[in-house]
């Protein structure tokens, strides 16, 4: 099979030094590698628009970008096996992505954005008691209602006069217009077409401003809250026509796609570096790749917090002060690289041989399905959780709440126990776990109400994300012949961030533009479970069917672990030319 091994040398470092040595750089490479992704990764959309770009424009660089990075990623994977350089490869592409974070915070933009021009007037039916009001150039009266359910809002009126109809003295200007301050509420919660005008005392405001009993007036409104999301927008098709014509356009699609190729790049080489440096205590690669966990959750909110605060110095809003400081970051990382050092390995000649070999069995195309379905539940849940909680007039602080609950109460946890959810379970049935939990948490988020119960529902990130991420990872690695770890790893990634993502955000997109975020959430509930089901049934099938020891595969499960209470299996890895085995 072209499999050469190197026997390690009498060099090698000892225990200790190898589990307070490279463990600890393991755990910073995945703290940095992840605190300058939660920068980069939220922030690349809404840059795009701050560039100038059309929100089609910038939709159509998200759809094209999954998959380049799907096709691009396991060629620099394919390299580091080659080579058997991983740590330089590494540093050579968190260098590239340094760059082209670089490049794109100096791209100018196409024009000034700004304010939509878009006009929002009031016609007021004037009685002798009160006024009514409704608002013109909106047809999407769901938008109004969440934007002023429970609540009233402050609005200034500057209406013209027409003919047979006088205003008071006080109130008028030179030009013949009535200027009022008023306070806008809806009379129906549920679909308010109709409004009271009320002063600044909460009393009905009065017609005698009119000396008319009644009358109906068209009246400009400059409110406190924004509406401007419920006007209709410009066609989107014909901007982004316009936009793809534009150098940044151009520009933007070829950064984001050399960004994104040298994340999940980094992503693969760094859990590859992981489980090298672990050598036959996999099991214990949830204990690193939590840090990255903590990364990302105490990363997020101080650049944010950077941002605002240079922003507010600055005196206009940008995402570039967060791009410079994930650089900082990666210029840490790649100090972490080149201080450590990997252990031999062993090198493939047949790199993509053997991988194709793999990815032809039927067990593994079915384990391929699964992440793909996985990847596209992460997919709706993590682009349009802040939509739905929007709607449910959830504010900015339960929002935060939120995130905090998915990294610390939900990833953190599951992923410190994989080891032993493996040891108990076995990889396969702890990534079907995840199929579990997302049935619960989209079901439970379909009957919610009361937005401060995703708190609790985000409990669920552990099984939907902690542990099916350190499960998925360890069984490619387990399954993967020796010396094509790197390729294989990233093959497996890419199904779930790049394919799986790009298909949940697709699906995610049109259920709420058809059906609402609620019933969206009720639908996809059944995903998962129906395909729980249904893997469940083709696995037997498969192993009903396989003929003879050739498609059977053991699966190594985990040894002891350091972390507590916890005793399992021997999985000391034989780099024989023996293809590996899975247990079901």
């Amino acid at each position: 099979m072209g499999i050469e091994s190197e026997e390690p040398k009498s060099t090698a470092p000892s225990e200790f030094q190898r589990l307070n040595g490279g463990l600890l750089l393991a755990k910073a490479n995945f703290f940095f590698l992840y605190g300058a992704s939660a920068i980069i990764l939220p922030a690349l959309s809404v840059y795009g628009n701050e560039l100038g770009l059309n929100a089609a424009s910038v939709g159509v660089v998200l759809t094209v970008v999954p998959f380049v990075v799907f096709l691009v990623r396991p060629l620099i994977a394919g390299v580091s096996d080659r080579l058997q350089k991983i740590m330089p490869v590494l540093v050579c592409v968190i260098v590239f992505e340094a760059i082209s974070l670089l490049f794109i915070s100096s791209v100018p933009p196409l024009r000034t954005t700004g304010e939509q021009d878009a006009g929002l007037s009031l016609q007021l039916n004037l009685t002798a008691s009160n006024a009514t009001g409704s608002l013109m150039g909106i047809d999407n009266k769901f938008c109004v209602a969440e934007h002023l359910k429970n609540s009233s809002v402050h609005c200034f009126l500057e209406c013209p006069c027409q003919r047979g109809i006088h205003a008071d003295g006080d109130n008028v200007s030179d030009s013949c217009r009535l200027q009022h301050s008023v306070g806008l509420q809806p009379v129906s919660a549920e679909l308010p077409s109709e409004f009271y005008l009320l002063d600044n005392e909460s009393e009905p405001l009065p017609s005698v401003s009119f000396n008319l009993d009644e009358a109906i007036v068209t009246c400009t409104a400059n409110c406190s809250v924004d509406l401007l999301p419920c006007l209709e927008k410009s066609a989107d098709t014909a901007a982004a026509s316009e936009d793809m014509h534009s150098l940044q356009f151009w520009l933007f699609l070829l950064l984001t796609c050399l960004i994104r190729i040298a994340i999940s790049s980094t992503f693969s080489l760094s859990d590859t570096a992981c489980f090298q440096q672990l050598g036959d205590k996999p099991q214990d690669y949830g204990l690193q790749r939590l840090w990255g966990t903590v990364g990302w959750g105490i990363t997020a909110p101080l650049s944010g917090l950077l941002i605002d605060y240079v922003n507010a110095q600055l005196g206009y809003k940008s995402f570039v002060p967060g791009f410079y400081m994930a650089v900082g970051l990666m210029a840490i990382q790649c100090v972490i690289g080149c201080s450590w050092r990997l252990g031999p390995s062993t090198h493939n000649k047949s790199i993509l041989r053997n991988v194709g070999g793999l990815l032809r069995k039927p067990r593994h195309l079915c384990f391929l399905l699964d992440i793909f379905v996985v990847g596209s539940c992460s997919s709706i849940h993590w682009y349009y959780i802040y939509w739905y909680l929007q709607d449910l007039q959830a504010s900015k602080l339960l929002m935060g709440l939120t995130l905090a609950t998915q990294s610390f109460l939900g990833d953190l946890p599951f992923m410190f126990l994989s080891g032993w959810l493996i040891s108990k379970l076995q990889h396969i049935n702890v990534v079907r776990l995840a199929f579990l939990g997302f049935f619960v948490k989209f079901l439970g988020y379909s009957f919610m109400h009361n937005p401060w119960w995703a708190i609790a529902i985000e409990l669920l990130q552990g099984p939907t994300y902690g542990s099916f991420y350190v499960a998925m990872t360890s069984y490619a690695r387990s399954i993967s012949v020796p010396g094509t770890e790197a390729t294989f790893l990233s093959i497996i990634q890419g199904v779930f961030d790049c394919l799986g993502i790009a298909a949940g955000s697709c699906l995610g997109g049109l259920g709420l533009s058809y059906f609402g975020a609620r019933k969206t959430y009720f639908i996809a509930s059944f995903v998962p479970l129906v395909w729980l089901v249904l893997t469940i049934l083709i696995s037997q099938l498969i192993t009903h069917c396989s003929s003879g020891e050739q498609d059977k595969v053991v699966v190594e499960e985990p040894m002891e672990s350091v972390q507590p209470f916890m005793s399992a299996k021997s999985n000391r890895r034989d780099h024989s030319d023996q293809q590996p085995v899975e247990q079901l």
